[in-house]
């Protein structure tokens, strides 16, 4: 569809060349009592006449017949006798006036079908013309369609064929008009709605149908007409294409996919014989002998064939239905038919079937069949957004479609209602009034039908694809063509479209119901968590990644109340860019008395300590990274109350100890912090019903990359991890840890990341080893090594107050270098990095930190 409306906005580089051919107009009027006069008139006003008129009364119910007959006495015709023509069911009377065209009308006994009708007046001889125009009883032609019409029997336009240019005729074989809705007299409410809709609609389709007959180079496909159906209130045929097919539900339809798919002939035609034949070129404004234009002795390529032509100068206005009931029925038929048309031709003979064809047909229907995909996708949608709010993207994404499905039909209807409104005359700001009216009113309806015609496209689908298999059904002409639109229907013509519309409706709700209940148990987490790190404030990521340490981002929030409501200004916060000396109960981020959490009995490596058996060198190695921030990741499991060793498994399995670490997923620092992790960390820290309210921990200037910041984090996510379901589980608290939104699935970890958790599981016995030197060396020095023992000796000091950080980094640099420990690399970068523009380390530290490592 967007295909053909984007090629009908382009201009066609072609001229009209106005032949002889004569044009019979037919009438065909079933129950058209109230219209069958005005448009009766409107083709007798042509400014253009045609060459004969017939009305055909196919049957009914009502006074058709008597009122054609008495516009026609006023008008001052005069009936000559009635006449019987062979294999005609049906009496002839011929009406005639003085130096006026005479009028036939045809009055068949029974309800004939309208193809069947066409088929016959011109089957038994009563027109001879070479082009016949069918016109709907409902529908008012403007007085110049015929003329617009004959303007578009034949196109002359340049080719290039062989390096050489050509002009070629093209004779097409079917022409459709242009329709606007005639909004009915005393209309309702919902008659207005639906008649300003139809007219956004055929506005668009004006667009759309001039792309579709739109030849695009010389392909089989696009190089011919791909016009999915006529307008059929309003078409003209050449002669040698009838008869019109009978056996589906829209027989103009039928005849459009039929006559698209005959082969094109072409033969040369030389101007002489062009301007004896009566053609004359039509081009700025100016009539042209053709041998003026072309040019004396020229040859022309004449295209005969089963190509179609949308004309958008020829304009009618047809009847839509009144009622929604109406409405429904009709939009049912024409989908009917449209299926049918495909079953016809892709069962029987698929692989013969015209290319050009085979596009018009099957893209319509992938269009109609996406739609609905779309709107059984929705439910499922809804619920996931419900139980899983992170289902955002692809709710906004439909909600994107809905706003561009939109935006496009009102941007090309208002080009249709441009091209309608032209060329029926209109201008500068009677245009654009008639433009902007016409978006304005009609699209919105228009949107909102659409979603009927869904209902009504799968109850069409429910009828017509059994039949079809069936090789069954009722003769379509008499059931359902001739139901008017004006004509309403006993309800139970709708129990079907109804029962369909309920089911749809019942699916949706099914959908939503069951997407909900099966994914809410397991998802509560998810969602707690994703409204969590979406509400608040964006947070500046970037603003947190200073180094080093001194360069921290501004404080999360402001106004910081303790638990207990107590203001944050009492609590003695040290400036690492002043004094270094950090000791544990001084920690910037997470002091216990700040954290809601916070345990009574401190949290201590040694707590689960097994049976210390020495260090390996890679044992060695880990203790000096340790060893610096031991006191701290103590009081940081002191102050959200978990396992210091768990706490310890997880920062070695997310940096091993490394401050400056940074993942490739933009995980930070030692406990590996993302942005969507900061963001969790506000909310739990600020909310004061979260159970780990800790306003310190954001409410002071912070950078990612500070040890201090980190272990607190890592703490508090942490525990907040173990305390979802299915936390006591390391492996389960793990996962959620490292995502809190995707890690466990159905309360078991996920498969995507059950390979982290069991790295995580495998650094257990050395998060086990370090437990076990550090109690070793807290129950007696002597019983470790001297090595582990210089190490934990920074640790004592570190927890004594004696140093901070950053001199804990140095001492333990320096220890590492005397004791041959393989990561001077580490300690380098710590050093440079991290502390970089600090100088706090005196060279009494160092004496002593000298001693410490001769002693042992």
């Amino acid at each position: 569809m967007l295909f053909n409306a984007v090629v009908g906005l382009s201009s066609e580089r072609e001229v009209t060349l106005r032949g002889p051919d004569r044009l019979a107009v037919v009438l065909p009027m079933f129950d058209e009592e109230g219209g069958a006069q005005a448009a009766l008139l409107s083709v007798l006003a042509q400014r253009s006449p045609a060459d004969a008129v017939v009305v055909s009364v196919n049957g009914g119910s009502d006074r058709t017949g008597d009122v054609v007959a008495d516009t026609l006495r006023r008008l001052g015709y005069r009936p000559g006798p009635r006449s019987d023509r062979a294999g005609l069911l049906a009496r002839v009377t011929v009406w005639q006036r003085p130096s006026r065209l005479d009028v036939t009308v045809v009055e068949f006994g029974e309800a004939t079908g309208k193809a069947e009708c066409l088929n016959a007046v011109v089957g038994s001889g009563i027109v001879e013309a070479e082009r016949v125009l069918a016109v709907d009883g409902d529908t008012v032609l403007d007085p110049g369609f015929i003329a617009a019409l004959r303007d578009g029997f034949y196109r002359a336009r340049p080719e290039r064929c062989g390096g050489a240019r050509r002009w070629v005729v093209e004779d097409v074989a079917l022409q459709s008009g242009a329709a606007t809705s005639r909004t009915p007299e005393n209309a309702t409410s919902v008659a207005t709605l639906i008649s300003r809709a139809r007219d956004a609609e055929y506005a668009f389709s004006a667009v759309l149908r001039s792309g579709q007959t739109r030849r695009l180079g010389a392909s089989r496909t696009f190089g011919r007409t791909r016009l999915y159906t006529v307008v059929g209130c309003g078409f003209a045929l050449r002669r040698d294409a009838f008869p019109i097919p009978t056996d589906t539900l829209t027989e103009d339809h039928d005849l459009t996919l039929a006559v698209q798919a005959g082969d094109d002939e072409e033969r040369s035609i030389d101007v002489e014989s062009l301007a004896a034949r009566g053609f004359q070129v039509v081009a700025g404004g100016r009539v042209h002998d053709p041998r003026a234009f072309f040019g004396a002795g020229e040859t022309l390529t004449l295209r005969r064939g089963g190509g179609a032509r949308f004309v958008t100068g020829a304009v009618m206005h047809t009847e839509d239905p009144s009622h929604l009931g109406g409405y429904v029925r009709q939009v049912e038929r024409w989908t009917g038919g449209g299926l049918q048309n495909v079953l016809k031709r892709t069962l029987r003979s698929a692989r013969s079937l015209a290319p050009n064809v085979r596009f018009a047909m099957l893209s319509a229907q992938l269009e109609n069949l996406l739609g609905l995909a779309l709107l059984a996708y929705l439910p499922i949608w809804l619920g996931m957004r419900t139980v899983d709010p992170r289902t955002d993207l692809p709710f906004l994404g439909l909600a994107l479609w809905f706003a561009l499905d939109v935006t496009l039909t009102a941007a090309v209807a208002a080009v249709g209602f441009v091209r309608l409104e032209r060329a029926r005359g209109a201008r500068g700001r009677t245009l654009f009034r008639h433009v902007i009216t016409g978006v304005a009113a009609g699209v919105g309806p228009l949107v909102v039908l659409k979603y009927v015609h869904a209902v009504c496209y799968v109850t069409a689908a429910s009828r017509v694809v059994p039949a079809h298999l069936r090789r069954a059904g009722a003769d379509p002409q008499v059931a359902v063509t001739w139901v008017r639109p004006h004509r309403r229907v006993r309800q139970r013509a709708h129990a079907r479209t109804i029962g369909i519309g309920f089911a749809m409706a019942s699916y949706a709700v099914v959908g939503f119901a069951a997407v909900v209940s099966l994914a809410a148990p397991f998802d509560g987490v998810a969602r707690e968590t994703w409204q969590r790190t979406s509400s608040g404030a964006p947070i500046e990521y970037p603003a947190y990644l200073g180094l080093p340490v001194q360069r921290s981002g501004p404080a999360l929030v402001v106004d910081v109340r303790l638990p207990g409501g107590s203001e944050a200004g009492i609590v003695p916060v040290l400036d690492v860019r002043a004094d270094d000396r950090l000791a544990a109960t001084q920690s910037r981020y997470c002091p216990p008395h700040a954290v809601a959490v916070a345990t009574e009995v401190p949290r201590s490596l040694a707590d689960d300590a097994g049976v210390y058996e020495g260090l390996s060198p890679w044992g060695l190695l880990t203790l000096a990274r340790l060893v610096p921030v031991l006191t701290h990741l103590e009081a940081a499991a002191t102050a959200y109350d978990v396992p210091a060793q768990l706490l310890l498994q997880v920062l070695l399995n997310e940096s091993f100890l490394d401050p400056l670490a940074h993942g490739p997923t933009d995980d930070v620092g030692m406990s590996q912090v993302t942005a969507d992790a900061l963001a969790l960390l506000r909310s739990l820290a600020t909310d004061p019903d979260s159970g780990f309210a800790n306003p310190l921990l954001v409410g002071v200037p912070f950078t990612l990359y500070d040890p201090d910041f980190s272990i607190c984090a890592g703490a508090a996510k942490l525990a907040w991890s173990r305390a979802q379901p299915g936390g006591t589980d390391d492996g389960i608290a793990y996962a959620r840890y490292v995502n809190p939104i995707d890690g466990v699935v159905g309360g078991r970890v996920s498969a995507r990341h059950a390979p982290i958790v069991a790295a995580f599981d495998a650094v257990r016995p050395l998060a086990a080893a370090m437990s076990a030197v550090v109690a070793a060396h807290r129950a007696d020095p002597e019983t470790v090594g001297r090595s582990a023992r210089s190490l934990l000796a920074v640790a004592d000091g570190v927890a004594a107050g004696t140093y901070g950080l950053e001199t804990a980094y140095r001492m333990t640099a320096a220890l590492v270098d005397e004791l041959g420990v393989d990561d001077a690399a580490f300690y380098e970068a710590v050093v440079e990095r991290l502390y970089a523009d600090l100088d706090v380390v005196r060279d009494a530290e160092f004496e002593l930190l000298t001693i410490v490592a001769r002693d042992d």
